[in-house]
């Protein structure tokens, strides 16, 4: 691919916008199955949206039980601390 602008971001297969780039201007490799789109500036590269696959309800479930596992560990691990008069 050919950088003109240094700015710019990779499209998969399917249109979606799969990571961003900050390059030197000239020829870099592109990995097959993918294409690029340059923007003008960096504020309009930070204005680009890179697509996230729709969670599961799985991942949603697996998401909450690792947020409260680790409340419940730091809110024993406060205490143990506590405890033994390491904080107050």
């Amino acid at each position: 691919m050919e950088v003109k602008t240094g700015f710019g971001y990779f499209e998969d297969n399917q249109g979606n916008i799969v990571g961003k780039y900050e390059l030197p201007i000239g020829d870099h490799p592109l990995r097959k199955g993918y294409s690029f789109v340059e923007v003008a500036s960096k504020a309009e590269l930070d204005a680009v949206e890179i697509y996230e696959e729709p969670k599961s309800s799985e991942d949603i479930k697996e998401g909450k039980i690792q947020k409260e596992m680790n409340s419940i560990l730091r809110k024993q691990a406060v205490s143990s601390l506590k405890e033994k008069g390491q904080i107050e």
